[in-house]
């Protein structure tokens, strides 16, 4: 859990000291008109199988409203283990440069329906990606999440890319719920990235670990 958080501390450090650099000249034309694609994983390890998709767009490349809906579903290798899914889908708004205010909805396996508010950080450039977004479920039980990510895909004339991501979520309700790490660092080739995973689980109000080692494949969807 410490190293989820302190994780997040970094993430948090890099942007902001990029948003205080980016205020100080307007945006670039690659910048702002720059739409991420649709990415869509798949991971197997030696605990269990994942599924992920991901979509952070905005309504037009120069709206400042913003669409993002994450759906991640965890199919243990156990059969006495329940499966894991979490859907969340947000609308946002725009209210300075690269900072939201949203209102959406939290699907889970474990939770059920609740809405939810947020506010993120988004930096999308065709090289990298940086994303942080806290949010509060609107309910007596409801949770509080940071779920963030850093993405590195070069862009150049070269065939094969290096490609690397971190992505983190942590939840609290009262205290501790759960949090996560996950790793991918591998190769690009075109629209499809694929190399060894690692994910780092922690659960409880005093965390205990669980680890998966493995591989992922995933592809973009550019629309």
């Amino acid at each position: 859990m410490h190293s989820t958080i302190t994780l997040l501390l970094l993430l948090m450090g890099t942007p902001f000291s990029q948003a205080q650099s980016m205020n100080q000249k307007p945006h670039t034309a690659e910048f702002a008109s720059y739409q991420p694609p649709i990415l869509v994983e798949v991971m197997g390890g030696n605990n269990n199988t994942g599924y992920q998709m991901v979509v952070n767009k905005k309504f037009s490349p120069t709206s400042k409203f913003r669409f993002f809906n994450l759906i991640s579903y965890e199919m243990d290798y156990d059969e006495q283990t329940p499966a894991s899914y979490i859907v969340q889908t947000i609308a946002s708004y725009e209210v300075t440069q690269a900072f939201y205010l949203g209102l959406g909805t939290n699907l889970k396996a474990f939770g059920g329906l609740k809405p939810l508010v947020s506010i993120s950080y988004s930096y999308m450039h065709k090289n990298v990606v940086i994303f942080i977004q806290p949010s509060q479920e609107i309910d007596s039980e409801g949770d509080f999440e940071v779920f963030a990510f850093i993405e590195v895909h070069p862009v150049n004339q070269k065939k094969i890319q290096f490609y690397g991501r971190l992505q983190v979520l942590t939840t609290w309700n009262r205290a501790h719920s759960y949090s996560y790490q996950a790793w991918r660092i591998g190769l690009q080739f075109q629209d499809f990235r694929f190399g060894p995973a690692f994910t780092a689980n922690y659960l409880g109000e005093t965390p205990t670990t669980q680890t998966d080692l493995g591989a992922f494949i995933n592809f973009l969807i550019k629309r």
